[in-house]
């Protein structure tokens, strides 16, 4: 399949007619990367082909640094087609303005001589790091890496000391290639079932210096990449940002279901041989999933827009929009869940059936708001305690 190539001239609009033509393509081919529990390698070679995964990659290695707006909505468009494949591009491209945060010898590791390589991720600390000169040596293993086998590197966090009084731990985010490790093929799950993460395994790597990156500096967006990416995208705190790419998946995800179900009621009729269609009760589940889905799209893109605009003013992001944000993020998937759920709920006997397209997309919409970084429970009590003079929550935290 060939389709345009985006550049950094690319308007918004553009990027997403690349992503509107390759949408068919992924829902074509969704129920066989469920199967397959991972995104086909076909499927990345056209992304990649596309230029769509260096959306949010520095100008500098053949990137395209758009604003986060226009990523976001690339992946509301992707993941209609297909849930996993869009969770796998909007978690892998976040990546590429991650890496943008190290220090430019680990950007050159990276995109040196492959400016298409991937980057997966296993943030929560684990694993045992043992000091070593010039760097460490890491053993253990991360769970929940997506998209660990469409990429050549993965980045891992890691406990590497204590500081401070009281003392916390200090977090590393630790870049190792993906060939010094093995696979635990363990990824049998409820929804997201092809987004392929699954648990990656080091044992007695070696790490240089120059591939950690500090949790703090990230969280704070004052890190080595700053000295040589100087657009606005790299002076966003990594943690404000990052779940931007776990909540837009969730509203492409309803938009997909939502089209499904007109799709599913076009020829539909009752045992009366009414056209279900007709029924006032099923116009109004339209209606309420509709408007659920367009707000959850409108809060993610207001908070893009703000982002991308305090950055620009090279400003820092106030904590309490930080939290409102991190508020956002959470509750865009739960309002796509609920969505898909009235759908789901309104499509009959029918929707029994596992093959039947829109129970995969609440699969797969339920799992998104799995993640640590969509929880509403965290989330929400995080907004609440900064909204009610409670301050910054203290120790380790993600925003």
């Amino acid at each position: 399949m060939s389709t345009t190539t985006i550049s950094t001239s690319s308007t918004t609009d553009e990027v997403l007619a690349v992503a509107t033509a390759l949408t068919p393509m992924l829902r074509e081919r969704s129920a066989a990367t469920n199967k397959a529990r991972r995104v086909p390698d076909e499927t990345i070679r056209e992304l990649k082909v596309s230029g769509l995964f260096k959306l949010l990659q520095p100008v500098r290695y053949g990137g395209v640094e758009a604003d986060v707006e226009t990523f976001s909505r690339a992946v509301m468009q992707l993941a209609r087609g297909c849930g996993s494949a869009g969770w796998v591009f909007s978690v892998l491209s976040i990546h590429q303005w991650m890496m943008g945060m190290y220090p430019d010898e680990a950007q050159n590791d990276v995109w040196g001589k492959n400016p298409d390589a991937l980057v997966a991720s296993a943030f929560r600390p684990s694993g045992k790091v043992t000091p070593e000169k010039g760097g460490l040596r890491l053993s253990g293993s991360w769970g929940f890496a997506s998209g660990c086998e469409n990429s050549e590197w993965i980045i891992v966090g890691a406990v590497t000391g204590m500081t401070g009084t009281p003392p916390h731990p200090v977090v590393k985010l630790i870049l190792v290639p993906m060939a010094e490790g093995k696979i635990d093929d363990n990824w049998h799950v409820f929804g997201l079932r092809g987004t392929g993460s699954k648990t990656v395994i080091f044992d007695n790597v070696f790490v240089p210096e120059h591939r950690l990156l500090d949790f703090i500096e990230a969280r704070d967006a004052n890190t080595p990449g700053r000295a040589v990416n100087t657009g606005p995208l790299y002076r966003l705190p990594a943690f404000a940002n990052f779940p931007i790419c776990l909540s837009s998946p969730a509203v492409g995800i309803a938009w997909g279901a939502y089209e499904r179900y007109v799709e599913y009621l076009d020829d539909r009729t009752s045992i009366s041989r009414s056209k279900v269609a007709d029924f006032p009760a099923v116009q109004t589940r339209v209606a309420e999933a509709s408007a659920m889905i367009d707000s959850a799209e409108l809060l993610l893109r207001r908070d893009c827009r703000e982002m991308m605009d305090v950055a620009i003013a090279g400003k820092e992001i106030p904590l309490a929009m930080r939290a409102r944000f991190r508020r956002d993020q959470c509750y865009a998937p739960i309002l796509a869940s609920q969505a898909i759920e009235k759908l789901l709920r309104a499509s009959g006997g029918q929707g029994l059936f596992d093959d039947f397209e829109i129970q995969q997309c609440y699969r797969d919409a339920y799992a998104t708001a799995s993640h640590i970084g969509t929880n509403w429970d965290a989330g929400s009590t995080l907004f609440g305690q900064i909204a009610l003079g409670g301050g910054m929550p203290k120790g380790f935290n993600w925003i």
